[in-house]
Order: C-alpha cells, then sequence, then structure tokens
C-alpha cells in the first residue's frame, strides 16, 4: 500500500528499488547453486505461487504506469528493479554489473547493479552490502565501494575520450 501511494502521489519518472528479494527465472526443476542458467531480467514462474507473486507484481507495475527492468538473484535475496514511467522515455542502454570488461547485460550475481543511460543522463542504482559486524563483511564492503569508484572513473575517462 506505501508503494502504490508513493507512486499515486508522486508519481516519478524513476524509481530505482533495492533489495527486492525475487528469485530470477530459471528452468523447470532448478535448484539454488545448481548452476543452470538464469534470466536475471524476469521474475521466477516455474511454480504456481512464483507465476502467482509474479503476476501480481508485474500487473502492480503496469496498473500504476510503470515499465520494470529487473536484476535479481537466483534466489529470494538482494535484487533491484527500476521502475520507469510508460509515459517517459525509455532507457536507451542498460548495464547490470560494474565490469566494463564484462557484457553490459551479464548480471552482478545478487542482482545489485542496474545502470540506465537515457539520453541526456545516466542513473545508477545499486543495492549496496551492508558494513556488517564482522572483518569479512567489512572488507566486502570496502572492495565493493572501490569496484564503483573504479567503475565510475573509467566511465568518465571514457566520455572525456
Amino acid at each position: 500500500a506505501k508503494l502504490s501511494d508513493l507512486l499515486k502521489k508522486h508519481q516519478p519518472d524513476a524509481l530505482f528499488i533495492s533489495e527486492v528479494r525475487m528469485p530470477a527465472a530459471a528452468p523447470a526443476g532448478a535448484k539454488v547453486g545448481d548452476g543452470k542458467p538464469r534470466r536475471h531480467s524476469a521474475l521466477a514462474t516455474t511454480s504456481k505461487s512464483a507465476r502467482e507473486e509474479a503476476e501480481l507484481i508485474l500487473s502492480f507495475v503496469r496498473s500504476h504506469g510503470y515499465k520494470a527492468y529487473w536484476s535479481l538473484c537466483e534466489k529470494k535475496y538482494a535484487g533491484t528493479a527500476l521502475l520507469v514511467r510508460t509515459c517517459c522515455i525509455q532507457p536507451r542502454a542498460l548495464r547490470f554489473n560494474l565490469d566494463l570488461c564484462a557484457p553490459a547485460s551479464e548480471h552482478d550475481k545478487d542482482g545489485r547493479v542496474i545502470l540506465a543511460t537515457f539520453d541526456s543522463f545516466e542513473l545508477l542504482g545499486q543495492y549496496v552490502p551492508n558494513n556488517g559486524t564482522s572483518a569479512d563483511s567489512f572488507a566486502r564492503r570496502r572492495h565493493w565501494d572501490k569496484q564503483v569508484e573504479t567503475f565510475l572513473l573509467a566511465r568518465q575517462a571514457q566520455k572525456a575520450g
């Protein structure tokens, strides 16, 4: 109800949502960690409950006048979405990772990145790992921050070109 109220009241042209916790589409019978390919830009629909959940979400998005772009994890963890009003110009390009050597269509394994390129600007949405309380989680966050910095500096250099 709160998301619906926000969309109706403010009608943002674009809204980035982190931690969507929707699994990526997978082949029938796929299990977490089985190595089977996933479609990280699509909601899972392999079970009746997953289909119903996906249909409910997609119907909600459409009924509010938005198109959704997804970057999803293989399980109900992390994941991101970018909602863009259908009456607005849609992104001309999308990137789902912070590695400029990787194809733009290759998703971060946890679905943590959506970079939408519009004609006059770029919008980078991230679901940033939490610092946590352990040395390992803190190191993971520092590594993420360095990846973002490296990515943004490289993008800036490409554009200056």
